[in-house]
């Protein structure tokens, strides 16, 4: 028993945390290109012919700082829909631990499926798109 409650947390709230996640980068991504302009997305769509330093100055051009700003420092990770999952995964990881419910395998199992589904989900994605 103790193993698959364990392993129904794990995997549960790793979706929740990798879901969380997505939503916030897709969020993120589809503000910044919202205010792009199409010569701007054909310079950037082109850019793998160009060198890396090129490549860095057309994309400061199209989006600014703001993209460097937030890629090099925490503020992706501070997203409230990502914080409220690990608060969730920490909430349930201490009171399965409260009650001496923990199963580490259970726990690892839960989050290694939970990786397995999300790779054949974005796998199946991909095969959709490519046919």
């Amino acid at each position: 028993m103790e193993f698959f409650v364990n392993f129904v947390f794990g995997f549960f709230s790793f979706l929740l945390i990798v879901s969380a996640t997505l939503y916030s980068q897709k969020k993120k991504i589809n503000s910044v290109f919202k205010n792009i302009t199409k010569d701007e997305l054909d310079a950037l769509a082109c850019c793998n012919d160009i060198s890396k330093k090129d490549k860095s100055k057309l994309v400061s051009k199209v989006f600014g700082r703001s993209i460097f700003a937030i890629s090099k420092g925490a503020r992706i990770f501070f997203f409230p829909l990502r914080l409220f999952a690990y608060t969730i995964f920490i909430i349930g990881f201490l009171i399965i631990l409260k009650n001496n419910y923990l199963n580490i395998m259970g726990l690892f199992s839960g989050i290694l499926f939970s990786n397995v589904v999300i790779v054949l989900v974005l796998l199946k994605k991909l095969y959709k798109k490519a046919s």
